[in-house]
C-alpha cells in the first residue's frame, strides 16, 4: 500500500513548521528546493533537487515516486511563482487547488488588477509600463505606488511617490 505524502515546494527555514506538521498528521514529506542545503530538507522523507520555479522538471521528478506514494497535496508557503508551480503539480495530479491560470492572475500583480477590471471587482488604477516613456501623465493622480508586477520577494519594491519628479526618479532606480 502506498503511503500519503504531502509535496512541499521549497525547503527553506519558513518551510520547516509546514513539514513538521505534515509529519505529525502521519504524512511523508517529499520536499522540494534548489539547495541541496536547505534547512527544511533534513526533515522530509524524499527530497528534489530542482528549481521552485520549474514545475516540469518536479512533475518528471515526482513521477518516479508514484509507485510509493498517494500525493495528497501540495503546498508553499511563497506568494511568488512557486504559487504557478503549485497550481501546476496539483493540476498534474488530480489535487486539490486552484488552476494554473487562476494562479498566474493571482501571482502577476498586472493581471490581476486586469482580471479585477473585466469581473468589475473594486481595485486601484494601474499602469503596466516597462519604461517611463510609456506613462499616461493625464490620468495619473498623486500620491501614487510604484510596483513591480512581479516581486521575487514579497513585498519588495514597494514605492510611493508624491510628484512627477520623484516618481521618474524612484522608477530608475526600481529598474
Amino acid at each position: 500500500m502506498n503511503k500519503h505524502a504531502l509535496i512541499c515546494i521549497a525547503a527553506g527555514s519558513s518551510q520547516i513548521p509546514v513539514i513538521k506538521a505534515a509529519k505529525e498528521e502521519g504524512l511523508k514529506v517529499i520536499a522540494v528546493d534548489q539547495n541541496m542545503y536547505a534547512p527544511g530538507l533534513k526533515y522530509a522523507d524524499e527530497t528534489i533537487i530542482q528549481s521552485i520555479y520549474n514545475a516540469d522538471l518536479i512533475i518528471r521528478e515526482l513521477y518516479k515516486y508514484g509507485d510509493k506514494y498517494n500525493f495528497k497535496g501540495v503546498i508553499t508557503r511563497s506568494s511568488g511563482i512557486p504559487v504557478i508551480t503549485v497550481a501546476e503539480i496539483a493540476d498534474e495530479f488530480g489535487l486539490p487547488g486552484v488552476n494554473p491560470s487562476t494562479a498566474i492572475n493571482i501571482v502577476y500583480k498586472d493581471k490581476l488588477m486586469n482580471e479585477c477590471e473585466k469581473l468589475m471587482i473594486p481595485a486601484p488604477k494601474h499602469q503596466k509600463v516597462t519604461s517611463v516613456k510609456e506613462i499616461n501623465w493625464k490620468i495619473l493622480k498623486y500620491p501614487i505606488v510604484i510596483k513591480p508586477s512581479l516581486g521575487l520577494i514579497g513585498k519588495s519594491g514597494v514605492i510611493k511617490v508624491s510628484n512627477k519628479q520623484d516618481l521618474m526618479t524612484e522608477f530608475d532606480i526600481t529598474k
